[in-house]
């Protein structure tokens, strides 16, 4: 997605929501939480930082080096979020509640599938 001139990709969009969600993020725990790579989070941290989104702070720990939003990761973040919403609002509209609600459980259904065939123990 195009936001102010900077392409914002779906690992971006990762980062930026998870930094909205939870404020001050480590670097460790983007990777944890997103479930990306090391390498494709240390990537994306870089050109968020280059491009103004974000910003480090200050921390106590060396290995793991704390971000945030900046004010102008703030308002891209708000810009693709609003945009997000009413994609699914139009997804939603010709479905009534209990198709929606039918929906949900097929798809929660499919994921545990999923899960099963990732991870068979």
């Amino acid at each position: 997605m195009l936001v102010e001139g900077i392409r914002i990709g779906m690992r971006e969009w990762r980062i930026l929501a998870l930094m909205a969600d939870k404020g001050i993020v480590h670097n460790k725990q983007i990777t944890l939480d997103s479930g990306m790579d090391k390498a494709s989070v240390s990537r994306s941290l870089k050109f968020l930082e280059q491009e103004g989104l974000i910003h480090s702070v200050e921390g106590e720990n060396w290995r793991s080096k704390p971000y945030q939003l900046s004010k102008r990761g703030v308002k891209v973040f708000e810009t693709i979020a609003a945009d997000k919403i009413s994609r699914a609002e139009t997804l939603w509209e010709d479905l009534n509640r209990k198709e929606q609600s039918e929906l949900i459980r097929l798809l929660q259904k499919l994921k545990a599938n999923v899960d099963r065939v990732l991870d068979p123990e």
